[in-house]
């Protein structure tokens, strides 16, 4: 079985009466091997996701994850790749607003476990 991303709305429910899912896509494609996800997080506003994985890759998403178009990596290659090498414990996401000239920028931090230490 492949990994999958489902969102939901809990205040909503299907015919089973279970919440309603709204969105569901693939983590792997083709060009990436399955392997265990071992953190991931989510930009407040559903713009980005990461997934951390043990090969020590991430997986990021970006485009807005409700749509039902497809996202710019979902079920084909992440929009990026980023290799850390060792197995990934933690992701967050921090954005911050600059006032001085009206930018938003967004950074991903990355927490690893060193087995060797």
């Amino acid at each position: 079985p492949s990994a999958c991303v489902k969102f939901f709305k809990v205040d909503k429910r299907d015919d089973s009466g279970q919440p309603q899912c709204v969105r569901e896509f693939k983590i792997f494609g083709e060009e990436i091997a399955e392997t265990p996800i071992t953190c991931f997080a989510v930009m407040e506003d559903l713009s980005m996701l990461a997934c951390g994985l043990q090969s020590g890759q991430v997986l990021l998403f970006k485009g807005n994850l409700l749509r039902k178009t497809r996202l710019v990596g979902s079920a084909t290659p992440p929009h990026q790749v980023i290799e850390c090498g060792a197995p990934l414990t933690h992701l967050s996401f921090c954005q911050k607003h600059e006032l001085a000239n009206s930018k938003e920028k967004k950074s991903l931090t990355l927490y690893s476990y060193d087995q060797e230490s």
